[in-house]
């Protein structure tokens, strides 16, 4: 066969195959006359994720922080485990200033910010957690930071794996307090929501520091 003719048909051929495979592709229509299923399931949207209010109306709101050569509480084994879950630890409250007692009520929140790269002016690295806790109006509160079990407010949880025990994921030397000192909180203060300030902020930082008649700070 003459190759002119023989690479045409071949060339036609293709075409033609070509042509039958899209035709196969295309959608069907629905037959005439017939209607959606009403009994098949639709598939669900997905619900987007909201953000947390960090700083909600009459509640105070602040963040937690400590320098990360202290280390993270051992909540596991695993180091990557307890840093991702450092804030659960932690809580804040508030105490009557007439009589020192905890106020009951509604538990702080807690959570771990997105952001792991907070620096002081001195170029510090320091963990975070932010927290968020509901006040009565109208009544003046001293909020707290603290750690563990709020059973003895307002004395902290002794559990020595808050107070005196060695961290992990710190610097040597300092993922512990030294001899004599405990972890302790600085930053508290007192705190009054009305109609026109219906919240406030309080930021906290654990430090090591000796034991005082007055703890927490």
């Amino acid at each position: 066969m003459n190759p002119t003719k023989r690479f045409l048909l071949l060339s036609v051929a293709s075409l033609v195959l070509l042509a039958g495979v899209a035709l196969s592709v295309q959608p069907q229509d629905r037959p005439r006359g017939s209607r959606p299923n009403p009994n098949a399931t639709p598939f669900p949207t997905p619900t987007p994720i909201a953000q947390p209010d960090f700083q909600p109306m009459w509640a105070v709101n602040g963040t937690i922080r400590w320098r990360k050569e202290y280390g993270v509480v051992p909540v596991s084994s695993s180091l990557e485990d307890s840093i991702n879950n450092r804030c659960i630890s932690f809580y804040v409250a508030a105490l009557d200033p007439a009589t020192n007692k905890p106020l009951r009520g509604d538990h702080s929140q807690m959570w771990k910010p997105d952001n792991d790269n907070y620096r002081d002016a001195y170029g510090q690295s320091y963990y975070t957690c932010r927290y968020a806790l509901k006040l009565p109006a109208n009544r003046q509160v001293r909020v707290i930071a603290s750690m563990g079990g709020d059973g003895l407010l307002p004395e902290p949880d002794p559990n020595p794996l808050f107070r005196t025990r060695q961290w992990i994921g710190g610097s040597a030397g300092q993922s512990q307090p030294p001899p004599g000192a405990l972890r302790t909180f600085t930053g508290s203060k007192y705190v009054m929501l009305d109609q026109r300030t219906p919240r406030a902020t309080v930021d906290f930082e654990l430090i090591y520091a000796s034991p005082r008649s007055d703890n927490p700070r």
